[in-house]
């Protein structure tokens, strides 16, 4: 390596979008980087709800978010992105000085700032004016929508309006983010105004999903041979798959209705089925117990295949692999699904089933369920209407 650089991350936890686009940004960008004979250092990373910016207040704010998911109280969850305008106000000192003092600590000049999270832009944008003029730097804020860009991405919207007028903030933001197709022509205007919008880049989503004719290799294959905590599953061709993830914190009664309502129909059904949940990070056992418990409950036919946090390849597999997915439509998720699809990704596309999960959707994951249901046909389903 002849040259080094520099990018800052900002991410939070409040979601686990946000923490995927940050990862898949940082390999990306290596990646990218080193093949231009320039060394990358992607070390300081910041979970702007974490010890270096919020600190206390931002642990909070993750522990009511993460248990709102599990509990699967979408009022909750609604009313905190609610507040969020509040904490744009009342973070702004810290997130200000904190960001202020980061930079100044540096001694070289970096790259520019990637945030995947909504919380702050503003302050982050008039700290970074402030760190410029003082050391003559020319450093911007690189924006990444972790939602699809509908009207109901307000999280990250509303503080888009206000900088977008600001001749002073504007040109030191660039947002990126999905065509937003199910908007008028002038969305981008409306929401951004001056702010330069980036719309023709791969999704931040992880290096596995990416991987398409890595998938597609092992997807037309004689079959399919996954090993899961140190289990080995052979799915063939004609098996069907459903793949179970309610997000990064799933909810608890939603997973298990499910579980149960796809037992109650596998009792009829003559096929051979794999029903793969996901139960949430290793540290949260409660779920996972408790679909392990009916696994003895499947009739003969139905293989229940209980999972924790798995290595990314397993999870691309699984989501291209399956005949039906069940989910929430979380940014994330939602780009993973719509890139297996444009990719040609998808075992078997003309009878693939893509339902979201029908009990309660938050606001801005409203706004992902249409980006889906106009792009892979995908519908609002409930277990009872399996």
């Amino acid at each position: 390596m002849t040259h080094k650089k520099s990018i800052i991350f900002i991410w939070s936890r409040c979601g686990g979008g946000h923490r995927v686009a940050k990862d898949s940004l940082q390999q990306r960008l290596v990646q990218e980087y080193a093949e231009k004979g320039i060394e990358l250092d992607v070390s300081r990373t910041f979970d702007i709800m974490g010890e270096f910016f919020l600190g206390p207040i931002g642990n909070f704010c993750v522990h009511l978010w993460d248990k709102s998911q599990r509990q699967g109280k979408v009022k909750t969850q609604s009313c905190l992105v609610t507040l969020q305008k509040c904490a744009d106000r009342l973070f702004f000192p810290i997130i200000y000085w904190k960001l202020v003092h980061l930079l100044l600590s540096l001694e070289a000049e970096p790259e520019y700032i990637v945030s995947t999270q909504p919380l702050c832009t503003l302050a982050l944008l008039k700290a970074l004016r402030f760190v410029n003029r003082k050391r003559g730097w020319n450093v911007r804020l690189h924006l990444y929508l972790t939602d699809m860009p509908t009207k109901k991405a307000t999280h990250f919207l509303r503080s888009l309006r206000k900088v977008g007028s600001d001749p002073l903030l504007a040109p030191l933001l660039t947002v990126y983010s999905p065509p937003a197709i199910t908007e008028t022509e002038d969305f981008w205007h409306r929401s951004c105004g001056m702010i330069e919008v980036i719309t023709d880049r791969i999704f931040p989503i992880r290096k596995s999903f990416l991987q398409t004719e890595r998938l597609k290799e092992k997807l037309h294959s004689r079959q399919l041979d996954l090993t899961i905590s140190d289990c080995s599953y052979v799915i063939e061709k004609e098996a069907k798959v459903t793949f179970l993830m309610l997000g990064s914190q799933p909810s608890h009664q939603g997973v298990l209705d499910w579980v149960d309502a796809l037992i109650a129909r596998a009792q009829t059904a003559k096929e051979k089925h794999f029903l793969f949940v996901y139960c949430g990070p290793n540290e949260q056992k409660k779920l996972l117990d408790a679909v392990v418990k009916r696994v003895p409950w499947a009739p003969e036919g139905l293989t229940i295949v209980p999972l924790q946090t798995q290595a990314e390849e397993n999870l691309a597999l699984l989501m291209a692999r399956s005949n039906r997915t069940i989910t929430r439509s979380g940014g994330s998720t939602s780009m993973e699904l719509l890139h297996l699809f444009q990719s040609g990704a998808i075992f078997d596309p003309e009878t693939r089933e893509t339902l979201i999960h029908d009990d309660g959707v938050s606001h801005w994951e409203a706004g992902n369920a249409l980006y889906l249901m106009q792009t892979i046909q995908a519908q609002y389903r409930k277990p009872s209407n399996i």
